[in-house]
């Protein structure tokens, strides 16, 4: 008797201690179990056959851990447009549709986007929906409306990395065998109207404002806003408290945090290498530069809107670690360490 009751407290223990967990085939069928405060998205990568979503509490702890054998789930930049968030995970999925999650309902499904070429970035406004295709053998792209079905390749060693729409025209960024940046305009139906050529070179990430203008954040600190008459405006963005020798500034990716400000992680390089994550704010004057966080090596994840919180993520050097922010003072609310050093790719916050 007396070993039958170890035996059922040793079981009682190990269950007690175990993560709860499940397993799906089909990433749309996802539901969280509402066990935690937040989800933390952890793409599969090139090398595994499964990805996760963890329901985690404000320190980090697992409450529940889900893990998705569906290869849509595969590594992706994240977009924020209209309410909801769109993943591209280029040819990782192995398939050509976009996924989408709606943090009200917390569903996640997927886009058909009529075509047959793996995608690069996602956009969508109030009209259409956009996506441009990942480079091809000949380093060519296509830009494609999906709700018209019309795609379009610029063709003449033009790649197009960047498209948004300002006051109703399609506005397209690339470069033109892989040197010269430039931004071309045309009408909704793809029929071009004029173009003009940068004098530097900009960084991958671009962010377009609610008043209707494209930001561009170039190498050599600058950053630049055009608008849907193609006129630029350049704003020297003083770097001196960091080194009186910068050989590049390399903006990597932003959120928006409200309408006139963004957060943005950024590398500089002097006489030796500067990570920090900086706020931008816009006004009438042009943007002003703020470091949030020198030294830290954070990368930015997402915004969640509703709770007014944005995220970073980083490593202690054994583990990784999630910073959560508020939107409006950006002051430190959660440090959610975990367990590994996997990579956390999009989080949201469901205790809200």
């Amino acid at each position: 008797m007396r070993v039958f009751l170890a035996y059922l407290l040793l079981v009682s223990v190990f269950l007690w201690g175990c993560t709860p967990s499940q397993q799906i085939d089909d990433v749309a069928s996802f539901s969280p179990q509402n066990k935690g405060e937040y989800l933390l998205f952890h793409f599969m990568s090139p090398f595994e056959d499964e990805g996760y979503i963890l329901e985690v509490d404000s320190k980090g702890e697992v409450k529940h851990k889900l893990t998705i054998k569906d290869d849509h789930f595969a590594p992706s930049d994240v977009f924020y447009n209209l309410n909801n968030y769109y993943f591209t995970s280029g040819a990782y999925s192995n398939d050509f549709k976009v996924m989408e999650y709606n943090p009200e309902t917390r569903k996640i499904s997927l886009i058909d986007t009529n075509q047959n070429k793996y995608i690069e970035k996602y956009y969508k406004d109030e009209q259409s929906e956009y996506i441009i295709t990942t480079l091809d053998k000949n380093d060519n792209n296509e830009i494609c409306d999906i709700k018209k079905n019309k795609c379009m390749s610029i063709g003449d060693g033009y790649s197009a990395h960047t498209l948004t729409t300002l006051d109703n025209f399609v506005i397209v960024l690339g470069a033109k065998d892989g040197n010269s940046s430039i931004v071309k305009k045309y009408n909704r139906d793809f029929e071009f109207l004029e173009e003009i050529k940068m004098e530097n070179t900009p960084a991958y990430f671009t962010y377009t404002s609610e008043d209707q203008k494209l930001y561009l954040f170039m190498k050599n600190g600058d950053i630049v806003d055009i608008d849907s008459n193609l006129k630029i405006n350049t704003y020297p963005i003083n770097l001196t408290s960091i080194s009186n020798n910068i050989k590049e500034v390399k903006y990597q990716k932003n959120v928006m945090l409200d309408p006139k400000r963004i957060l943005v992680d950024l590398e500089i390089k002097a006489d030796s290498k500067t990570n920090m994550i900086a706020e931008i704010s816009f006004d009438n004057t042009g943007p002003s530069f703020e470091i949030i966080s020198k030294g830290t090596d954070e990368d930015i994840l997402n915004v969640d809107y509703t709770s007014g919180e944005v995220f970073t993520r980083s490593s202690d050097g054994k583990n990784a670690v999630i910073y959560v922010r508020d939107t409006e003072k950006l002051e430190l609310l959660h440090r959610l360490v975990l367990t590994n050093k996997d990579a956390i790719y999009f989080v949201d916050n469901i205790k809200q």
